[in-house]
């Protein structure tokens, strides 16, 4: 079976889906979904050390699953809560884009290997900068994806 190491690439991140969501006090900046968890606010989340780092970061832990030509995809979304304290948890993640496999039990495998991985990853990053609506910290849903870019040896 022939591996297929992977590369990363990843973009900046974007707001979660406004659909079932509501805006607080009148306030379009702030906006919950139905968990009463932000999907908008004025100030989103940050990593604590920027945009640029948090994909370095991410790119440093070796946390992809080998895949081959029967099961491979190309894109992740990955969604999780920063908390009004910086700490990040309810990690989601769900394959996007084009999904090629055959097994069932193997993709459903590589899906739990990926985010127990991304979990590791994300706790050792550390406290990221919380988001604000009216100046009070908020948790807040962030959501952005991982571009997989598959090469053959």
């Amino acid at each position: 079976m022939t591996k297929l190491p992977l590369a990363l690439l990843g973009g900046a991140l974007l707001l979660a889906s406004l659909l079932s969501a509501q805006s607080i006090d009148n306030n379009p900046s702030c906006v919950q979904d139905e968990e009463g968890v932000f999907i908008l606010a004025e100030k989103m989340p940050g990593y604590s050390k920027g945009e640029k780092e948090l994909f370095m970061d991410l790119l440093s832990h070796d946390f992809w699953p080998e895949m081959d030509l029967s099961c491979w995809f190309h894109k992740v979304q990955i969604h999780f809560v920063v908390a009004p304290d910086g700490q990040v948890s309810d990690l989601q993640v769900e394959l996007a884009g084009q999904v090629e496999c055959s097994d069932e039990a193997r993709l459903s495998e590589l899906k739990g290997e990926l985010h127990q991985k991304l979990l590791k990853s994300l706790q050792q990053m550390g406290p990221w900068i919380p988001g604000e609506c009216d100046g009070v910290r908020v948790p807040v849903r962030v959501k952005f994806p991982l571009h997989v870019h598959l090469s053959f040896r």
